[in-house]
């Protein structure tokens, strides 16, 4: 009979140490995922962080094209798309593509756009001076955008290589 206490004893001492046992795996466990979501959570707010940084630079950058807008080309939002923005994107082609010849006919409004066709020759001495034209007309994200119809190119009379770029300046037309 000793035995059956000493058991029943032992026994007791067992479960509550079971228990303690498994209260405290379960508790670590808990903790150990409570410390993994805490660590993702301070990598969210740094990433938070960091665009919010990005999002300021773009908003500045926003600002300053406004600014652009309305003070370097004084346009509002009356006479948005003018035929002054066009000529002024005229005179930046023509300051920024050295020796160019620019010829433009009349003001076209068709289906919802202002369109000014134009005509550049511009003269050109190698393959890179081409792309670098090519990309620079193109990469007009403010209207009026310049939008190439056809490209050529060819000899002049000296024998100098000539890039020819057919296309028109576009804007969309504002219903007031």
């Amino acid at each position: 009979m000793q035995y059956f206490k000493y058991i029943k004893n032992i026994l007791m001492i067992y479960f509550i140490s079971s228990a303690v046992l498994g209260f405290a795996v379960f508790s670590l466990i808990t903790l150990h995922q409570y410390s993994n979501h805490l660590v993702d959570t301070l990598h969210v707010i740094k990433n938070i962080s960091n665009n919010k940084d990005k999002v300021r630079t773009q908003i500045d950058e926003m600002e300053s094209v406004i600014k652009y807008l309305k003070y370097d080309l004084k346009l509002s939002a009356v006479d948005i798309y003018s035929e002054i923005s066009f000529f002024q994107r005229l005179d930046d082609i023509k300051t920024n593509m050295k020796d160019a010849s620019i010829a433009i006919t009349r003001f076209e409004d068709a289906e919802g756009e202002k369109t000014l066709p134009v005509q550049i020759a511009v003269p050109v001495k190698n393959y890179k001076m081409l792309v670098d034209y090519a990309g620079y007309i193109e990469s007009f994200s403010i209207p009026p955008a310049f939008r190439i119809k056809d490209f050529s190119i060819s000899r002049d009379p000296k024998g100098d290589f000539v890039f020819n770029i057919r296309g028109a300046l576009r804007a969309p037309v504002i219903n007031r």
